[in-house]
Protein backbone atom coordinates (compact mmCIF):
# COMPACT_ATOMS: atom_id res chain seq x y z
CA UNK A 1 0.00 0.00 0.00
CA UNK A 2 2.99 2.43 0.55
CA UNK A 3 4.56 1.74 -2.50
CA UNK A 4 1.02 2.72 -4.42
CA UNK A 5 1.09 6.21 -2.26
CA UNK A 6 4.98 6.41 -3.61
CA UNK A 7 3.96 5.79 -7.07
CA UNK A 8 1.13 8.60 -6.83
CA UNK A 9 3.36 10.84 -4.99
CA UNK A 10 6.41 10.95 -7.80
CA UNK A 11 3.86 10.46 -10.78
CA UNK A 12 1.43 13.49 -9.81
CA UNK A 13 5.00 15.60 -9.26
CA UNK A 14 6.70 14.39 -12.41
CA UNK A 15 3.38 15.33 -14.25
CA UNK A 16 3.84 18.94 -13.07
CA UNK A 17 7.75 19.24 -13.84
CA UNK A 18 6.85 17.87 -17.03
CA UNK A 19 4.42 20.02 -18.10
CA UNK A 20 6.33 22.81 -17.11
CA UNK A 21 9.36 21.72 -19.31
CA UNK A 22 7.27 20.73 -22.01
CA UNK A 23 6.16 24.36 -22.58
CA UNK A 24 8.23 26.86 -21.45
CA UNK A 25 9.86 27.31 -24.42
CA UNK A 26 6.82 28.42 -26.08
CA UNK A 27 5.71 30.67 -22.91
CA UNK A 28 8.94 32.73 -23.11
CA UNK A 29 8.85 33.04 -26.59
CA UNK A 30 4.79 33.69 -27.09
CA UNK A 31 3.76 35.01 -23.47
CA UNK A 32 6.44 36.91 -21.96
CA UNK A 33 8.05 37.63 -25.47
CA UNK A 34 11.63 37.19 -24.65
CA UNK A 35 13.23 33.87 -25.67
CA UNK A 36 16.54 35.02 -23.49
CA UNK A 37 14.33 34.44 -20.36
CA UNK A 38 13.94 30.62 -21.19
CA UNK A 39 17.98 30.77 -20.75
CA UNK A 40 17.48 32.55 -17.21
CA UNK A 41 14.66 30.42 -15.80
CA UNK A 42 16.51 26.98 -17.18
CA UNK A 43 19.73 27.79 -16.07
CA UNK A 44 19.03 28.98 -12.64
CA UNK A 45 16.49 26.33 -12.15
CA UNK A 46 19.30 23.86 -12.87
CA UNK A 47 21.83 24.84 -10.24
CA UNK A 48 18.78 25.25 -7.64
CA UNK A 49 17.33 21.57 -8.30
CA UNK A 50 21.58 20.40 -7.41
CA UNK A 51 21.28 22.80 -4.28
CA UNK A 52 17.98 20.98 -3.27
CA UNK A 53 19.71 17.85 -3.06
CA UNK A 54 22.55 19.12 -1.36
CA UNK A 55 20.71 20.80 1.45
CA UNK A 56 18.12 17.79 1.08
CA UNK A 57 20.24 15.86 3.98
CA UNK A 58 20.33 18.86 6.42
CA UNK A 59 17.24 19.44 5.90
CA UNK A 60 15.86 15.97 6.71
CA UNK A 61 17.97 15.91 10.03
CA UNK A 62 16.26 18.60 11.43
CA UNK A 63 12.46 17.90 10.27
CA UNK A 64 10.19 15.13 9.24
CA UNK A 65 9.63 13.90 6.01
CA UNK A 66 6.33 15.38 5.80
CA UNK A 67 8.00 18.90 6.70
CA UNK A 68 10.49 18.65 4.28
CA UNK A 69 7.84 17.30 1.50
CA UNK A 70 5.48 20.19 2.67
CA UNK A 71 8.50 22.94 2.09
CA UNK A 72 9.20 20.77 -1.36
CA UNK A 73 5.81 21.12 -2.83
CA UNK A 74 5.19 24.70 -1.38
CA UNK A 75 8.34 26.12 -2.98
CA UNK A 76 7.72 25.20 -6.46
CA UNK A 77 4.15 26.38 -6.35
CA UNK A 78 5.34 30.18 -4.54
CA UNK A 79 7.68 30.14 -8.14
CA UNK A 80 4.77 29.94 -10.34
CA UNK A 81 2.75 32.26 -9.00
CA UNK A 82 5.88 34.79 -9.11
CA UNK A 83 6.35 33.43 -12.62
CA UNK A 84 2.91 33.86 -13.20
CA UNK A 85 2.34 37.51 -11.96
CA UNK A 86 6.13 38.54 -13.56
CA UNK A 87 4.38 37.60 -17.06
CA UNK A 88 1.71 39.62 -16.74
CA UNK A 89 2.97 42.89 -14.93
CA UNK A 90 6.94 42.61 -15.33
CA UNK A 91 7.07 40.20 -18.51
CA UNK A 92 10.75 40.98 -19.37
CA UNK A 93 12.19 40.69 -15.94
CA UNK A 94 15.08 38.59 -15.09
CA UNK A 95 15.37 39.12 -11.74
CA UNK A 96 12.26 37.97 -11.07
CA UNK A 97 12.02 34.91 -13.83
CA UNK A 98 15.10 33.76 -12.19
CA UNK A 99 13.76 33.68 -8.81
CA UNK A 100 11.13 31.74 -10.33
CA UNK A 101 13.11 28.89 -11.96
CA UNK A 102 15.49 28.83 -8.53
CA UNK A 103 11.92 28.10 -6.46
CA UNK A 104 10.37 25.43 -8.87
CA UNK A 105 13.05 23.21 -9.02
CA UNK A 106 15.09 23.93 -5.63
CA UNK A 107 11.16 22.11 -4.64
CA UNK A 108 11.90 19.68 -7.32
CA UNK A 109 15.63 18.56 -5.75
CA UNK A 110 13.66 18.57 -2.64
CA UNK A 111 11.18 16.23 -3.67
CA UNK A 112 13.66 14.01 -5.78
CA UNK A 113 15.68 13.43 -1.83
CA UNK A 114 12.70 12.76 0.08
CA UNK A 115 10.98 10.33 -2.35
CA UNK A 116 14.23 8.26 -2.62
CA UNK A 117 14.13 8.27 1.47
CA UNK A 118 10.49 7.37 1.01
CA UNK A 119 11.04 4.55 -1.40
CA UNK A 120 14.08 3.34 1.24
CA UNK A 121 11.67 3.16 3.94
CA UNK A 122 9.24 1.25 1.30
CA UNK A 123 12.03 -1.49 1.26
CA UNK A 124 11.89 -2.00 5.06
CA UNK A 125 8.58 -1.74 5.00
CA UNK A 126 8.22 -4.84 2.52
CA UNK A 127 10.24 -6.51 4.55
CA UNK A 128 8.63 -5.94 7.46
CA UNK A 129 4.87 -6.79 5.66
CA UNK A 130 6.03 -9.64 2.95
CA UNK A 131 9.20 -11.07 4.64
CA UNK A 132 11.64 -10.15 1.91
CA UNK A 133 13.31 -7.42 0.51
CA UNK A 134 12.90 -5.98 -2.90
CA UNK A 135 15.05 -3.10 -3.58
CA UNK A 136 16.08 -3.37 -6.89
CA UNK A 137 12.20 -3.24 -8.31
CA UNK A 138 11.26 -0.47 -5.93
CA UNK A 139 13.91 1.45 -6.70
CA UNK A 140 13.84 0.67 -10.02
CA UNK A 141 10.29 1.85 -9.87
CA UNK A 142 11.55 5.71 -9.62
CA UNK A 143 12.92 5.63 -12.89
CA UNK A 144 10.54 3.81 -14.70
CA UNK A 145 7.92 6.56 -13.30
CA UNK A 146 10.05 9.58 -14.13
CA UNK A 147 10.79 8.65 -17.36
CA UNK A 148 6.64 7.50 -17.96
CA UNK A 149 5.83 11.36 -15.97
CA UNK A 150 8.23 12.90 -19.03
CA UNK A 151 6.53 10.66 -21.65
CA UNK A 152 3.22 11.35 -20.41
CA UNK A 153 3.99 15.33 -19.97
CA UNK A 154 5.04 15.93 -23.46
CA UNK A 155 2.00 14.28 -25.00
CA UNK A 156 -0.32 15.62 -23.04
CA UNK A 157 1.53 19.43 -23.81
CA UNK A 158 1.44 18.76 -27.66
CA UNK A 159 -2.62 17.85 -27.47
CA UNK A 160 -2.91 21.20 -24.86
CA UNK A 161 -1.20 23.88 -27.42
CA UNK A 162 -3.47 22.07 -30.52
CA UNK A 163 -6.26 22.56 -28.02
CA UNK A 164 -5.49 26.22 -27.14
CA UNK A 165 -4.98 27.05 -31.07
CA UNK A 166 -0.98 27.69 -31.31
CA UNK A 167 0.11 28.18 -34.90
CA UNK A 168 4.01 28.00 -35.42
CA UNK A 169 6.06 31.17 -36.02
CA UNK A 170 2.89 33.38 -35.79
CA UNK A 171 1.27 35.78 -33.34
CA UNK A 172 -0.93 34.02 -30.74
CA UNK A 173 -4.28 34.59 -29.86
CA UNK A 174 -4.68 35.51 -26.55
CA UNK A 175 -6.61 32.28 -26.03
CA UNK A 176 -3.82 30.59 -26.92
CA UNK A 177 -1.40 32.88 -24.47
CA UNK A 178 -4.18 32.22 -21.33
CA UNK A 179 -3.73 28.42 -22.08
CA UNK A 180 -0.09 28.38 -22.42
CA UNK A 181 -0.22 30.08 -18.57
CA UNK A 182 -2.81 27.14 -17.64
CA UNK A 183 -0.35 24.32 -19.34
CA UNK A 184 2.92 26.18 -17.34
CA UNK A 185 1.18 27.55 -14.31
CA UNK A 186 -1.94 26.43 -13.32
CA UNK A 187 -1.80 22.45 -13.89
CA UNK A 188 1.70 22.26 -12.36
CA UNK A 189 0.15 23.99 -9.04
CA UNK A 190 -3.03 21.62 -9.20
CA UNK A 191 -0.53 18.41 -9.47
CA UNK A 192 2.26 19.63 -6.80
CA UNK A 193 -0.34 19.98 -4.78
CA UNK A 194 -2.42 16.91 -5.24
CA UNK A 195 0.89 15.04 -5.10
CA UNK A 196 1.13 16.89 -1.62
CA UNK A 197 -2.48 16.08 -0.45
CA UNK A 198 -2.09 12.24 -1.46
CA UNK A 199 1.97 12.16 0.79
CA UNK A 200 0.46 13.83 3.88
CA UNK A 201 -2.83 11.58 3.64
CA UNK A 202 -1.71 7.98 2.77
CA UNK A 203 1.86 8.29 3.84
CA UNK A 204 1.98 6.63 7.43
CA UNK A 205 5.78 5.61 7.48
CA UNK A 206 6.65 7.97 9.58
CA UNK A 207 9.88 8.79 12.20
CA UNK A 208 7.82 6.78 14.99
CA UNK A 209 6.71 4.05 12.86
CA UNK A 210 9.80 3.47 10.86
CA UNK A 211 11.38 3.36 14.22
CA UNK A 212 9.08 0.23 15.20
CA UNK A 213 9.10 -1.55 12.47
CA UNK A 214 13.02 -1.42 12.19
CA UNK A 215 13.63 -2.70 15.76
CA UNK A 216 11.00 -5.41 14.61
CA UNK A 217 13.41 -6.49 11.47
CA UNK A 218 16.56 -6.12 13.60
CA UNK A 219 15.08 -8.69 16.32
CA UNK A 220 14.07 -11.15 13.39
CA UNK A 221 17.66 -10.81 12.28
CA UNK A 222 19.10 -11.27 15.45
CA UNK A 223 16.73 -14.35 15.97
CA UNK A 224 17.42 -15.71 12.46
CA UNK A 225 21.26 -15.40 13.06
CA UNK A 226 20.78 -17.17 16.92
CA UNK A 227 19.06 -19.63 14.55
CA UNK A 228 21.50 -19.91 12.25
CA UNK A 229 24.24 -20.71 14.35
CA UNK A 230 22.64 -23.32 16.59
CA UNK A 231 21.76 -25.23 13.14
CA UNK A 232 25.85 -24.70 12.58
CA UNK A 233 26.34 -25.85 16.29
CA UNK A 234 24.47 -29.10 15.55
CA UNK A 235 25.50 -30.11 12.33
CA UNK A 236 28.97 -29.69 13.59
CA UNK A 237 27.72 -32.16 16.18
CA UNK A 238 26.28 -34.58 13.84
CA UNK A 239 29.41 -34.67 11.66
CA UNK A 240 31.93 -34.89 14.39
CA UNK A 241 29.61 -38.02 16.07
CA UNK A 242 29.75 -39.41 12.74
CA UNK A 243 33.05 -39.06 12.42
CA UNK A 244 34.13 -41.03 15.76
CA UNK A 245 31.71 -43.66 14.80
Amino acid sequence: DQLLVAIAVILTFNFAMNCISGVQTYYFIYVTGDKGLFSIFTMFAGFAEIFGLIIFPKLAKQMSKKQVYALASSIPVIGLIILFVTGILFPKNYILTAIAGICVKLGSGLQLGTVTVVLADVVDYGEYKLGTRNESVIFSIQTLLVKFASAMGALFTGFALDATGYIPDAVQSMSTINGMRIIMIGLPIIFVIISFIVYKKYYKLNSEYMTRIMNILSLKKEENKVEENNQNKELKEVNYANSIS
